[in-house]
Order: structure tokens, then sequence, then C-alpha cells
């Protein structure tokens, strides 16, 4: 009796798979009359417990109890909408789907649309024939919505998203440089592949490997029972570095730092400088022993006119600023002016010195000495001057002299170099005029 159960069971069923139920003449209430009324019989072998769940976007599952009698297996369909089909006897209506799987208590359907209702129907096929059904809908899970990205910086992008209303979880998001967006979320990310360093129910930052001034394309994919959704993309570009990055020696302990301001509309935030040919290595975190830090910056431009040294090689690194993170930056380098050379002084007569120098090869540069009785230069070539200052009566670009002197008097004389008129710290030399 068994192995003739078992052979009907499975004759049910390929007339199931072969849609041959409710095939001729037959009628369901009649065929059902000789086990009683029809209405106790259709309620007799109809499953029962039927309910639908999302599993994902694309994936939406069925499950019930079976009726009482083993001896009976289900049909299951489906359509888009919320009117169920009529009925599950042949012909079927337009736009029927069927299970991907399908057990004695669930049937699964696999790849629909996100965020679109289904209604489906589950007969028991009862001697060949199917009952009227039990139906139920159901609404595929939905993608994230409102999908944006924004750079916050050269090396960050964020993603922000609305959440489904139907409570996935954000389990995967993915980007690649360029134009098109990992094709999937499933399986081994391709190469190149970039995963946010940080996730929300809402939103993922991506802070890794990225390079600035880059486009990046992402996908998103929503999980619901496990299986991810076929996601959507967006694309970003990070923000750019500063362009056209130059420095200038204003003079011998000037530098100023020059730049065109990146479209993103960054913040300026560091300019770091070390004596050498090396920049800095970052603008995060503490500057490195010996660095300088600028002594005025606007927008486009950054001055260091502190512990500089004349004719001394100075490389910086300019970061931007976005939301706060730093970007890697650009560097520069260039020399400080130097101070002239070769500065000597010699008594013409017990009222009169010369001086002579060697200009710098910087052209931009001009010379100014003063001079003041005594063994102890002039502290600076600018102004207000110290009592007693006395100038250079006449001069070329390499010399100086100074006349009306006292006889057999030191004089001490400061020659600095200004560049943009900038002094530089100058030099000092002391003579003494000749006696009477």
């Amino acid at each position: 009796m068994k192995s003739l159960s078992a052979f009907r069971f499975l004759f049910k069923m390929c007339l199931v798979a072969f849609g041959l139920w409710g095939c001729g003449s037959h009628d369901s209430v009649t065929e059902l009359k000789g086990e009683g009324s029809a209405l106790d019989a259709r309620v007799q072998y109809e499953a029962s417990g039927l309910s639908a769940v999302a599993l994902s976007t694309s994936q939406i599952k069925l499950s019930w109890s079976s009726p009482l009698d083993g001896n009976t297996s289900q049909v299951v369909i489906g359509v888009p909408g919320i009117n169920p089909p009529t009925s599950c006897a042949t012909p079927l209506p337009v736009g029927v789907i069927f299970p991907s799987n399908q057990n004695i208590t669930s049937a699964t359907f696999n790849g629909l649309p996100p965020n679109l209702k289904y209604a489906f129907r589950v007969c028991t096929i009862y001697s060949n024939v199917p009952t009227p059904g039990i139906v139920v809908t159901a609404t595929s899970a939905p993608e994230v919505g409102n999908l944006s990205a924004t750079a916050l910086s050269t090396t960050q992008i964020q993603l922000s998203w609305s959440p489904p209303p139907g409570g996935s979880s954000y389990l995967m998001a993915l980007g690649l440089p360029g134009m098109v967006a990992p094709a999937s979320c499933v399986g081994p990310p391709p190469p190149g592949a970039i995963a946010p360093t940080a996730m929300t129910a809402t939103s993922a930052t991506f802070s890794s490997y990225l390079i600035p001034n880059t486009k990046y394309s992402f996908r998103v994919c929503t999980s619901n029972a496990g299986v991810l959704s076929p996601g959507i993309v967006v694309t970003a570009t990070s923000a750019p570095e500063v362009g056209n990055l130059s420095a200038t020696a204003l003079s011998t302990t000037q530098i100023q730092l020059s730049w065109s301001p990146p479209p993103g509309g960054s913040s300026y935030l560091m300019a770091l400088g070390l004596p050498g040919m090396v920049a800095p290595a970052s603008c995060v975190g503490p500057p490195p022993p010996g660095a300088i830090a600028p002594t005025a910056m606007t927008a486009t431009s950054a001055t260091f006119s502190s512990y500089l040294i004349p004719n001394t090689k100075y490389s910086f690194r300019v970061c931007t600023s976005n939301a706060g993170v730093l970007s890697p930056g650009v560097t520069v380098t260039t020399t400080s002016s130097p101070e002239v050379s070769k500065f000597t002084g010699i008594a013409l007569s017990t009222t009169q010195i010369q001086l002579s120098w060697s200009t710098p090869p910087n052209g931009n540069t001009r010379q100014i000495p003063i001079g003041i009785a005594g063994g102890v230069a002039p502290a600076s070539c600018v102004s207000p001057f110290a009592a007693g200052t006395i100038f250079a009566s006449s001069g070329t670009s390499t010399s100086a002299s100074f006349i009306g002197l006292m006889a057999n008097t030191k004089y001490s004389f400061l020659i600095c170099t200004f560049d943009l008129n900038v002094p530089s710290p100058g030099m000092t030399v002391s003579v003494t005029t000749l006696p009477l």
C-alpha cells in the first residue's frame, strides 16, 4: 500500500509539472462530491497557514501547512499585482509566475523586481483536480532610496541613503574607480574594488585607497533574510588637491606659496615646510622636528617668514581639508634668497669709509647699507632707525661711500638685501677711520 501511495503521489506531481490538471471536462466540485459535500472536500484538502515573506528585493517565499491527506500535492502560482490568479486550472492567465524551488510546505520565487506587489494562489491537487486554493499577497523588498555620494575630502567619499520601509539590512556597499560600478554585491569582489571603512543603516564611508580628483562608482545592495538585492549605483569624484602650487622667495628669510583653489570649495587648513629637499610626509598628526608653519595664510597663499635661513632650500606640503579630513597634499621646493657675499669696508681718509660687496644671484634684490658709530651695528635696515644712524652719501649696486665721519672712530655697518621690499637680516662689518 505504501508503494501504491508513493506511486499515486509521484503521478500527481508529474501531472502538476506538465500542467495537466483540470484537463478535459473535469469539474473540481463534481470530482469531489464522492468524498462528501464539495465544500467539505475543498476545506479538507486545502493547505492551511499560508504566509508570504520577502526574502530580498528579488525573492519571495511562501510557506504553508500540508493537508492531512499525505497523498496530495500543491500547485503554486503568482502574478504581479494585488489580484491572484482566479484558478490553478489550465489555461493559466498571462503573466503567471512559477516558483524556482518548491517542496511540500514551501515555495520560493526568484528573479523578481524590487518593491513590487505579487498575489499568489496555492491549490491542492486531489484526484487530479486542483482545489480552489488559498491566496496571499506580498511585496518584494525595496532597494534603498535617495542614494547620494559626497566627496568629504581628496581621499574620502560618503554614501547616504534612505532605508527601505521593509527593514532590510544594508549588508554590502562596494566601489570601483571609474564610471562603472561593481556588477554585483554577490561573490568575490572584482579586482580593485574598495569596501567602506565605516557603515551605518543609512550611510557608508570610503576612506581607504582613494586618490584625489578621481571618479568612483558605487553599488549599494540591501539584504533580507541573507539574500542580497541587485543594488543601485551612484558615482562621485573625490575632491581635488590645490592646483598650480608654486613657491617664491620674497627675501632671505621669507618664502610665499601660492595655488589655485580646487573647484570643490575645500578649505586649506594646513601648510608645512622643512629645510632640505624632502617635504613633511603628512599634514596629519604632530609636525616633524624642525617643521615650520606659515606666519600668514589665505585661501590661495601661505607666507613663511619665521626661522628661515638665507640661501637655504625648503620643501613644503599643502593639504586641503574637506569635512575636517586632510588630504595627502602636494609639495613644492624653493630656496630662500641669499645675502650679499664678500662684504668688506675700508677707510679712505679720516672722514670717509667705503663699503663693497658681491650681489646675490637673484636679480630682483637690492642692497641698503647703514651704519652707526661704535662697535655694534644697527639691528635692522627698517625704520625707525636708532639715533645716530648714518646713511651712504653715494653708491652703486656693489659699493657705498660714507663721508663726513669723525677721525679715528670705529663705525659698524649693516647691509640688508631687499627682495620684493622685504629686508633680509643682513650682514655686518666694522671699520675705523684714519687718525688725524
